[in-house]
């Protein structure tokens, strides 16, 4: 597979895991849009991407704007009836799910669980499990009140994206639909874009 030049493509790990600097509210909405509506392609074609981390997030700058597109597809699975059988363990520690181990069932909601990570991290430069070891167990996602100030409907959308049992997780066209997001013409765009 091939993808075009990505001219900022390190962009976020470079600014969130190297930095330890934040993603600006307009960019984190922009960067989050985007990956979402990468999954949701991916998603709707029976296709779990399994490795969906700040590392395959690519970045492409145009004059202001920036575009991201997911990267790294050597552990992309086809769901046959919904879901897929784990062969071995497979992704990124601290980004994975819970449900993901040697031989489980697992459907796209492995990829909504990483992506709540990466916006997590995106939002504040350092993942959940920095204040609790134990959150992907006992789901218990914990804030620090000064990194999240004015960011209610993101710590919203993080606490949709991070629940333990994948049934209650939300999928990619609900959190595009998230207050956080607030972008009513997602729907149109994606359809213009794939009506192949």
């Amino acid at each position: 597979m091939y993808i075009e030049h990505m001219n900022e493509a390190t962009l976020i790990p470079d600014q969130v895991m190297d930095s330890w600097t934040p993603i600006e509210l307009n960019q984190l909405k922009s960067f989050l849009k985007d990956t979402l509506k990468g999954l949701l392609y991916l998603h709707k074609n029976a296709i779990i991407h399994a490795d969906v981390k700040l590392e395959n997030m690519l970045c492409y700058k145009n004059n202001k704007d920036y575009c991201v597109k997911l990267c790294d597809f050597g552990l992309a699975m086809k769901m046959e009836e919904g879901f897929c059988t784990l062969k071995e363990f497979s992704g990124t520690l601290g980004y994975n799910a819970p449900e993901v181990t040697k031989g489980a069932w697992v459907t796209e909601k492995i990829d909504m669980w990483s992506l709540g990570i990466c916006l997590y991290e995106m939002a504040v430069a350092y993942k959940p499990s920095v204040l609790n070891k134990s959150f992907n167990k006992d789901g218990n996602v914990q804030f620090r009140d000064w990194d999240w100030k004015g960011l209610d409907e993101a710590k919203d959308l993080v606490l949709k994206l991070l629940k333990v049992n994948p049934d209650e997780r939300i999928s990619a066209e609900e959190a595009l639909k998230h207050p956080f997001l607030d972008d009513e013409d997602w729907e149109d765009e994606f359809r213009n874009l794939h009506s192949v």
